[in-house]
């Protein structure tokens, strides 16, 4: 039985004087080389797939902040027009407490300062007989709007209402010079220069 060659193999022993034998040599080294080598690749056929890559869709980006706020805007715009329709359903039917509610939900949608809501809440005010309350309302509406009719009707009518008739007659025919297509105006002026009801007329409406 013939020994199997070492899979180390040294050319420099080879004599250079015998080339064909060094031939020899070298290509049983080669040979036992190959013999001792990784089996050769697979066929294209056994290659293990490539692992798939899952695609991730991109996240949506958020709405843009601008969107967002318009959003914000419309919806709290609808909201006070809402609130304002039921105060004045309220107001025609002589309701201070649902009207006062409107009031109460407005103020936390409105600028302190604003006239729609002073308007408003100096009815609710006039209503209940806290003429103070409603007077400074009043007051402020007029400090953005002097010549304002319906609040200047108003601090008339409580001034009629104090006994303070000359300056509700003073007040209300300074406002029809301002305001000469009022009749309203002359209305009012009417009844307190004649002593009318206006002691029992109800606040104006907004």
């Amino acid at each position: 039985m013939k020994n199997k060659v070492r899979p180390w193999c040294s050319v420099s022993r080879l004599s250079v004087a015998a080339p064909v034998a060094a031939l020899l040599t070298l290509s049983a080294c080669i040979a036992s080389a190959a013999d001792l080598a990784p089996a050769a690749a697979a066929s294209p056929d056994e290659v293990m797939p490539a692992p798939v890559r899952k695609t991730v869709s991109p996240a949506k980006s958020a709405p843009d902040r601008a969107v967002l706020e318009r959003q914000e805007m419309v919806a709290r715009e609808a909201e006070i027009s809402r609130l304002m329709d039921f105060f004045s359903q309220a107001q025609r039917r002589g309701d201070v407490a649902e009207a006062s509610s409107a009031v109460s939900l407005l103020s936390s949608l409105l600028p302190p300062d604003s006239v729609a809501l002073s308007r408003r809440a100096a009815w609710v005010e006039q209503m209940r007989g806290n003429a103070d309350g409603s007077r400074r309302l009043l007051g402020r509406i007029l400090n953005k709007l002097p010549d304002d009719l319906n609040a200047t009707m108003n601090l008339a009518l409580l001034d009629a209402r104090e006994g303070k008739v000359q300056d509700a007659v003073a007040r209300l025919r300074k406002l029809k010079l301002i305001h000469p297509e009022a009749t309203e105006v002359d209305t009012l002026l009417s009844e307190i220069e004649g002593r009318s009801i206006f002691v029992a007329r109800p606040p104006l409406n907004n």
